[in-house]
């Protein structure tokens, strides 16, 4: 089933996951983002980013980089 012109004759795929984004309690997962009273007055993308980075620089409880497994 296509649902546009611009994925006809595409392959759908459909992410088992799907059910878990769409059925998360918005307020509780809020309350876990500490950044949040950051993200407050930010007006683009790259303010985002900016406020998150202050937030990271900031935090005493910061989990070394690693890749994402794929």
């Amino acid at each position: 089933m296509q649902f546009t012109t611009r994925t006809e004759g595409s392959e759908l795929f459909v992410n088992p996951l799907m059910g878990v984004y769409l059925s998360v309690d918005l307020d509780a997962l809020a309350r876990g983002v500490h950044y949040l009273p950051l993200l407050e007055n930010t007006r683009t993308a790259f303010d985002v980013a900016l406020a998150i980075e202050e937030y990271r620089e900031s935090s005493e409880k910061r989990r070394p980089r690693c890749a994402l497994p794929h």
